[in-house]
């Protein structure tokens, strides 16, 4: 018999079963964003979120890894899932604005929305994914 089968209240945490399967894929990331976040209409913010969702699936395992930890804190989903799921903002239309930003500890990613294109809104990603991962992050 199984550790889990022998001790069933060990292997629940606020009435949520243990993750067993936390490899993390686009599917599993996308999943992480909160229910109550809807594509927005305006064409900015919803051109910024569509590339953003674009930029997600064709991530490596390493920039989703990446992009956890830049938006949470966490390097990996944690085996009782995550507390809050993660709400995306959007910044505001300037040129100052050109990185997304996050509040690693509510779980908020906030995107640019001056990006003229998806390659731009990724080499935008990728940088701030880059600075933290040395350790210059926002969040």
């Amino acid at each position: 018999m199984s550790f889990r089968k022998r001790n069933p209240v060990i292997t629940k945490v606020r009435d949520r079963p243990v993750d067993d399967d936390t490899a993390l894929t686009a599917e599993r990331f996308i999943s992480l964003i909160g229910s109550k976040v809807e594509v927005p209409t305006e064409f900015s913010k919803k051109q910024s979120y569509d590339w953003f969702i674009q930029y997600v699936q064709s991530a490596s395992a390493e920039q989703l890894q990446c992009l956890l930890k830049f938006a949470t804190s966490f390097k990996t989903i944690p085996p009782y899932g995550m507390e809050h799921k993660i709400t995306i903002k959007y910044l505001p239309d300037d040129d100052t604005a050109s990185l997304p930003k996050s509040l690693a500890c509510l779980a908020i990613l906030s995107l640019p929305t001056v990006h003229s294109s998806h390659k731009k809104l990724n080499e935008s990603i990728d940088v701030a994914l880059k600075f933290e991962s040395e350790g210059f992050g926002s969040s």
